[in-house]
């Protein structure tokens, strides 16, 4: 993990998920995932936007040619966690991740170029689209991240659980699965 990210997880972690340092605010996430190929959880913030019950991440790695490793772990293993503020708390969450497609899609990606004009520049970068992810709630259960269920909760999935692939998420019925699963 980068020396930048560590910062930002620190800094989140802190400040009951307020990161000024890098202009955040308090619309960043962190996202848990499972490592495509090694089954390893990785920890990523990331900005995000909410939608309704849900949370919006867009996978720019500030215009690089290939998406973030977090974005393939998430193709991998669709079922995640995030830590995010609501209320002036960081909560755990359990959520599925399904790539946004048409006209979702383009309002998102919209709203991430009004929250940070930047992401215009990373898509004129980038020689891909830059993934618009929505991060729906799993189950009605949140953990508080002081929780020690929460930590818990990570350490009982194994790593050799096998792949899950992406499906649509009733919440969201436009997100589609990512490029390559069923």
């Amino acid at each position: 993990m980068s020396e930048f990210n560590d910062r930002v997880i620190e800094e989140f972690r802190a400040n009951p998920g307020r990161v000024d340092s890098a202009g955040f605010g308090s619309n960043l996430v962190l996202l848990h995932t499972r490592g495509a190929r090694t089954g390893a959880e990785r920890v990523n913030p990331a900005l995000s936007l909410r939608d309704g019950a849900d949370w919006l991440v867009v996978a720019s790695a500030k215009g690089a040619p290939r998406d973030p490793a977090w974005a393939i772990n998430l193709r991998a293993h669709p079922d995640a966690e995030i830590e995010a503020p609501i209320d002036g708390e960081v909560h755990t969450i359990a959520v599925r991740a399904a790539e946004t497609t048409g006209t979702e899609y383009d309002a998102a990606f919209a709203r991430f170029i009004d929250r940070s004009p930047s992401f215009r520049t990373y898509q004129r970068r980038a020689a891909r689209q830059l993934p618009v992810i929505r991060l729906a709630p799993r189950a009605a259960s949140t953990l508080s991240a002081d929780d020690p269920a929460a930590s818990k909760h990570r350490l009982r999935r194994p790593a050799t659980e096998p792949t899950k692939h992406l499906t649509r998420v009733a919440e969201a019925p436009t997100a589609t699965p990512f490029p390559g699963s069923p």
